[in-house]
């Protein structure tokens, strides 16, 4: 067991006084340092995902863009083979279109009659 006089024991005090300042000190700048790094890697991750949904959204953007580009495309080539079985063979589209007119009529006329009383 250490005894102390009074001077000594202020003394001793004061060193752990100093040491506690010390530590604090140097826990306060860890904890500055890992909160400065940490802000940094979110920081990069944050600039690393935003840069991904624009690449993403410009790829979107593209391929939608690609795909009606080929829709219409496709719609074009339709459209000329239709025209092109019309200019070669009008009586059979005319035959088409009139039953094709008359299954729409009945299926109209079924639907908008609706339930039949039976009874």
């Amino acid at each position: 067991m250490t005894h102390f006089t009074p001077g000594s024991a202020r003394a001793h005090i004061s060193d752990l006084a100093a040491e506690a300042v010390d530590a604090a000190t140097d826990a306060l700048e860890s904890g500055r340092q890992f909160v400065t790094a940490t802000g940094d890697k979110i920081g990069a991750t944050a600039r690393d995902l935003r840069e991904s949904a624009a690449d993403l959204a410009r790829t979107s953007v593209r391929s939608a863009s690609e795909a009606g580009v080929a829709a219409q495309r496709q719609l074009g080539k339709h459209a000329e083979a239709t025209l092109g079985y019309v200019a070669r063979k009008p009586w059979q589209s005319l035959a088409i279109a009139a039953l094709v007119g008359a299954a729409a009529a009945a299926l109209a006329a079924g639907v908008f009659r609706g339930p039949r009383d039976e009874g």
